[in-house]
């Protein structure tokens, strides 16, 4: 009996070994991310686009996202306790954030803007360094400028989202370094007024490489037409105008403009800049009729109601994120 036993023993061993043994090679047999080249990544539009894709995620409603109303305790204000950024602390999130802060996650508390647009920011900036490199990218020049207007756009966006609650920051572009030394002159913090000015720059190379509307991308990028579904939240010549004009409004602002110069009063040059960036948004949808103001009868369906539907209807150019 004990040689029987023995013998089941044996070959329940063998049999588990050779299941080991076969899911080991099915493993080895299937690519993973370790395994991936720059090539694999960055060689043309479908897989770029993908690398490009989660910065859609990083993007954060601070009235979804839980705990918003820290963002407002500058130095006026005191919580109940003092908190980490209370102190200079900007990365430590003990004791008043929560989650994962997981860009691919659908929970609001798993988002944070300080946080997800840095991570957004480094990764903008790979893609701009990637999508120029010599011999890297094989897509078409109309694919390779609608990777390079996303990057652009999306950099300019995540400073703007940063800069309107914490102010003037190192306008980093360039992708970043273990060895980088954060004292370098390079990461001195500007102004508002100066970051604007760059983010504003950002924001007019985007237009003019970003479609109208994705629409019109789904007959030049046959072998990757993007989903009809979400092209209303993809980023196009719309959105950069709009935060064209937007941020140099910021930056010709009087609060804006005495931190930088002194003088509390608009500064005309940048409104002017602004409207010009407004005429050119309005000029182009005269031309496409792409969005129009609702009517009365439709009004309240501009707002999110509690439904399966976004909100916005024609009127909105750029949608909150849902969670």
């Amino acid at each position: 009996m004990k040689r029987v036993i023995n013998i089941i023993q044996m070959s329940v061993a063998i049999a588990c070994l050779g299941f080991v043994f076969s899911a080991c090679e099915d493993y080895l047999d299937r690519p993973s991310a370790s395994n991936l080249t720059e090539r694999d990544i960055y060689v043309n539009f479908n897989s770029f686009q993908g690398f490009i894709e989660e910065l859609h995620g990083c993007i954060v409603s601070p009235s979804e996202c839980g705990a918003w109303n820290n963002y407002s305790f500058a130095d006026e204000n005191m919580g109940p306790r003092p908190y980490p950024f209370e102190t200079g602390n900007w990365w430590d999130a003990s004791g008043y954030f929560s989650g994962s802060l997981n860009p691919r996650s659908q929970e609001g508390r798993d988002k944070r803007i300080w946080e997800l647009a840095w991570y957004a920011l480094a990764k903008a900036n790979i893609a701009l360094e990637k999508i120029d490199e010599p011999g890297l990218f094989a897509g078409s020049q109309y694919e390779h400028d609608l990777i390079k207007g996303q990057a652009l756009f999306f950099r300019g966006w995540f400073y703007f989202e940063i800069c309107r609650f914490w102010g003037g920051m190192p306008y980093i572009t360039w992708a970043l370094e273990p060895v980088d030394d954060f004292g370098d002159p390079k990461y001195q913090r500007l102004s508002f007024k100066e970051t604007a000015l760059k983010m504003a720059e950002d924001f007019r190379a985007a237009a003019d490489l970003l479609p109208n509307h994705w629409e019109d991308v789904n007959a030049m990028v046959p072998d990757h037409p993007p989903g009809k579904d979400n092209n209303r939240q993809r980023v196009n010549k719309f959105h950069a105008l709009g935060y064209l004009g937007k941020a140099l409004l910021y930056a010709a602002s009087p609060m804006m403009n005495e931190e930088a110069t002194g003088s509390n009063t608009f500064d005309a040059a940048l409104c002017a800049r602004a409207a010009d960036a407004f005429g050119e948004l309005l000029a182009l949808n005269q031309n496409t009729q792409k969005y129009r103001l609702a009517t009365m009868a439709e009004y309240m369906n501009v707002f999110y109601r509690f439904s399966n539907t976004r909100n916005g209807l024609d009127e909105t150019i750029m949608s909150p994120t849902l969670y």
